[in-house]
């Protein structure tokens, strides 16, 4: 029996033949573009790996003989890197200033060409990340021949993507390195943030119209921005953020945050070359913020999210984290720190001790000072009008609860118990003291009796420091000192906070110096006039405005700081008030 198919089967055997075809077809053409672009994606990260290497060589070789040498290091590392290729530095300049015109040594090794620039113009391609989207230069990219830049481009013949008539594949990348600049004197870190690792570390939600951070170029005593006398420079408004984002972090959430439309995050740059434009007026975008996690330079996570505000200028990659050790070196001087993970202070001059150490053991167990509650009363009426003459006091009330005026005329103060002030409180400290010589030299022992009108403390060993209603504290050249057991809350309210650092002594430029980690708020006032260092590295600082902008006169070191309310808060460091890091002298990499 033979058997016969209809022509409608055999039509249908065809079709599906065909169809099976074609998606084999696609099944292979897809492939084939995962293949190569396997490739690509593999050749791209080990190039960028060499690039970042590769520039960041030449920028640290900059300051040994110029473009040549930067150039030199940088083949040296090609060689290594790519294998060998005839990199030509004839045409660099040994030394370079802004008239210097860019210069290229260009090779080419079996598939790879590789391109070393130098100096790097602001205006080259180079400075575009390779990532996508733009980056504005900052205060923090440097100069152009400071700048020291790698481009690196493969093309290969594709294995399957011939098949669509794609005959090669290939990939580019480019990384500039910035020289460091060991023999300056030091960068002025304005906001430093030490958390390692949370996000966020910079928190900033904007209710009103001037919400977030805000901060400037150092000042003068005159309250100008202050310009170096020999070279006319700026310390720019500089803000660091340690944390590396490897915890708590998301999207939405970096090391950097803004919530809202009017968080703003705002640093200023020298107003003379500064080209950003916004109505904060000369040099505010122009300075520069520094951030230790992934994701910069540029606003992107982990180290940055401000989509829904402003973040100017955009981060840019630290090296490595600042930390606090300018601050134990300048005030608590001791061979090693093995609780903190810094290094020792080395007192070469004999002018540094621990300071703090010192007073924190004599504050603990001295017993010369006089007991405030023997003669004063841990009460103030609303009304009441008490004055404390001359001397060192010993607050025993557990706590001191002030709503009229209390005034401490001069001298130190240890306190137990914390001190409430609430209603109309006025608290006043040092603000009449008739001795006009503090008696210490520089590396010798604290003193806790010594105090004159230019230096004094007041030594929390728990309890407190809280303002509510419309209280007010009128602190002159008073270094505050909370241990781990006190708090500071100086919200409330509006009455103002006036607050100076000492200007003598051991504690000279230190305003606030806190051991406790409970949250230290800070509220803005009528009146808000604080000059000097605050130091809270274990806590949260948290700042609420109030309205408008206010502007305190400070250099703040905190974990971590979040602001919000309809206020915002500026910084504007006097800049010979405030303590510096060692410039970097190792090169980083800034794209």
């Amino acid at each position: 029996m033979r058997l016969s198919l209809d022509s409608a089967t055999v039509n249908d055997r065809g079709a599906v033949l065909l169809i099976g075809a074609a998606a084999m077809t696609a099944i292979i053409m897809v492939a084939a573009l995962v293949i190569d672009l396997g490739m690509v994606r593999a050749d791209r990260v080990q190039n960028r790996s060499a690039a970042d290497t590769i520039a960041t060589a030449g920028a640290f070789a900059l300051g040994e003989g110029g473009g040549v040498t930067g150039c030199e290091s940088a083949a040296g590392y090609a060689n290594e890197l790519l294998g060998p290729v005839d990199l030509s530095c004839s045409g660099f300049a040994s030394s370079c200033d802004g008239s210097t015109a860019p210069a290229t040594a260009v090779a080419t090794a079996d598939d790879i060409t590789i391109t070393l620039t130098y100096p790097v113009a602001n205006s080259s391609e180079l400075l575009t990340p390779t990532s996508g989207g733009t980056q504005d230069l900052t205060a923090m990219d440097g100069d152009p021949c400071d700048r020291f830049g790698v481009a690196i481009e493969q093309r290969q013949t594709a294995l399957f993507s011939r098949l669509m008539g794609q005959e090669t594949i290939g990939s580019k990348v480019h990384s500039v390195a910035k020289a460091g600049r060991p023999d300056g004197p030091g960068d002025l870190v304005s906001l430093l943030l030490l958390e390692p690792q949370t996000c966020p570390a910079l928190q900033v939600s904007g209710g009103g119209s001037d919400g977030g951070v805000y901060v400037s170029a150092a000042i003068n005593e005159a309250g100008e921005v202050a310009r170096d006398p020999e070279t006319g420079e700026i310390s720019p408004g500089r803000i660091a953020v340690d944390s590396d984002g490897s915890s708590g972090c998301s999207s939405a959430i970096s090391t950097i945050t803004t919530n809202g439309r009017h968080a703003n995050i705002y640093t200023q740059g020298d107003p003379e070359d500064c080209a950003t434009e916004n109505e904060l007026g000369g040099g505010w975008g122009c300075g520069e913020i520094e951030t230790v996690a992934a994701g910069a330079p540029g606003c992107y996570a982990p180290a940055c999210s401000g989509a829904a505000g402003t973040v100017s200028p955009p981060p840019s990659a630290a090296g490595q984290p600042r930390t606090r050790a300018p601050f134990d070196w300048r005030y608590n001087c001791k061979p090693s720190y093995p609780e903190l993970d810094i290094d020792g202070c080395n007192d070469d001059t004999g002018t540094q001790g621990p300071y703090l150490d010192d007073l924190t053991v004599w504050a603990e167990s001295d017993s010369s000072y006089s007991y405030y509650s023997d003669e004063f009363p841990c009460k103030l009426k609303p009304g009441d009008e008490i004055t404390v003459q001359p001397g060192n006091w010993l607050i025993d009330c557990y706590p001191l609860s002030v709503k009229g005026e209390l005034t401490f005329e001069g001298g130190n103060l240890i306190v137990d118990g914390g001190i409430d002030l609430s209603s109309g409180a006025q608290l006043n400290v040092n603000t009449n003291n008739p001795d006009e010589f503090y008696g210490w030299s520089p590396g010798s022992t604290v003193d806790i009796l010594e105090h004159s009108n230019q230096a004094a403390f007041i030594f929390f060993r728990d309890g407190a420091l809280s303002k509510a209603g419309q209280a007010s504290v009128n602190f002159q050249h008073t270094m505050v000192y909370f241990s781990e057991y006190s708090g500071f809350d100086m919200t409330g309210g509006t009455g103002g906070i006036t607050w100076t650092a000492p200007t003598d002594g051991p504690f000279k430029d230190l305003t606030l110096w806190s051991e406790a980690t409970s949250v230290h708020k800070l509220g803005g006032s009528v009146i808000l006039d604080i000059e000097g260092i605050i130091f809270v590295p274990n806590a949260t600082m948290q700042f609420q405005g109030n309205g408008g902008i206010s502007g305190i006169r400070s250099q703040v070191v905190a974990k971590s700081l979040v602001t919000g309310g309809n206020g915002g808060l500026k910084l504007s460091p006097v800049m010979n008030q405030s303590v510096r890091h060692d410039t970097v002298a190792d090169s980083q990499l800034i794209r």
